[in-house]
């Protein structure tokens, strides 16, 4: 089969390689779609890895064959879920699985998994998201981002504020994150103006209740400023650096909960249980959260495609297909 293959320098060539075969509890899946994360551009094959690393961290498509131990699903069911997907074939945890609603298509779906699990586990799990109240999310023309800011705005937020280094990508923005039943503000991301429009929003002027942040070191004393007493910062990505200074007196003033979280260092036990909360949360939901689609490349130009990635000019989710 033809899959992205990744090397020890980050590189990522498109190679024929031996087909995988389920494991206990895994699922084969004949890839449609599988979408681009920025976390991709970083990733490296391991020092001593058994075999091809195939690239990508997320798929969708159909059930072609099922491992020992797996009960729930068959042979042609249309699935997505957190997995190596830029191949034509990919193994997929049972467990890690999620059903593609009938109304979703491929690309959508492929570009689902990583943006909807990010964002439940920031704002429900981690956030504790609670009605009424005000949150703001960092690279609001992210997949995370849009996906976040809707998914805030559905589950009964006060008032929502995308935050972006880009005004054109407003308009942009609005769009990928639709209607709301509570005011979208899609704002600068750094400085005076970004305070300023936070408290703007509040009922109180005190700030956010909760900041779902995916730029880091950059914007990270924003959003101490930002936050309001007893305020939570849920850390989820560093695409504006990893080290930053902090003033730790005002990080007590506020009684502030700042929360790290990643993927990388969960079992497979931790991660189905990210994947089950989500879908037990948001259930029928599911459809709502379909991703805007900025770009589509075939697997032969993935290499365009994390060029495009790169350039940061896209609102939404860039998609790679077989």
């Amino acid at each position: 089969m033809r899959a992205a293959v990744l090397g020890a320098d980050g590189s990522v060539t498109v190679q024929d390689v031996e087909p995988p075969a389920p494991a206990a509890g895994q699922l084969l899946v004949r890839v449609r779609a599988a979408g681009l994360n920025r976390a991709d551009l970083s990733a490296r094959a391991g020092a001593a890895q058994a075999g091809p690393a195939v690239a990508g961290l997320e798929l969708a498509g159909e059930v072609e064959a099922i491992g020992e131990q797996v009960s729930r699903w068959r042979p042609g069911d249309r699935v997505m879920g957190r997995g190596s997907g830029f191949a034509e074939l990919a193994v997929l945890g049972a467990a890690d699985a999620i059903r593609v609603p009938p109304d979703v298509g491929w690309e959508e779906a492929g570009a689902m998994p990583v943006t909807l699990l990010t964002a439940h586990d920031a704002l429900v799990t981690n956030g504790r998201l609670r009605a009424g109240e005000l949150v703001v999310v960092n690279a609001g023309s992210s997949g995370v981002g849009t996906c976040a800011a809707r998914m805030a705005g559905l589950l009964g937020a006060g008032a929502v504020v995308s935050a972006t280094t880009s005004r054109p990508k407003a308009a942009a923005i609005r769009a990928a994150v639709g209607p709301l039943p509570c005011p979208l503000v899609v704002t600068d991301v750094t400085g005076d103006e970004f305070v300023a429009a936070v408290r703007g929003q509040s009922d109180d002027g005190q700030g956010a209740h909760l900041i779902v942040d995916s730029v880091g070191a950059r914007v990270l004393g924003d959003n101490i400023a930002a936050a309001r007493v007893t305020g939570r910062i849920v850390q989820v990505g560093r695409l504006g650096g990893r080290h930053a200074e902090i003033d730790l007196d005002e990080l007590a003033r506020k009684r502030l909960t700042l929360v790290g979280v990643t993927f990388r260092t969960r079992s497979p036990a931790e991660g189905a249980e990210v994947v089950r909360r989500c879908v037990e949360n948001l259930g029928d939901q599911l459809t709502r959260y379909r991703p805007r689609i900025d770009r589509v490349f075939p697997l032969g130009q993935i290499t365009e495609a994390r060029a495009a990635m790169l350039r940061n000019e896209h609102v939404g989710k860039l998609v790679v297909v077989p």
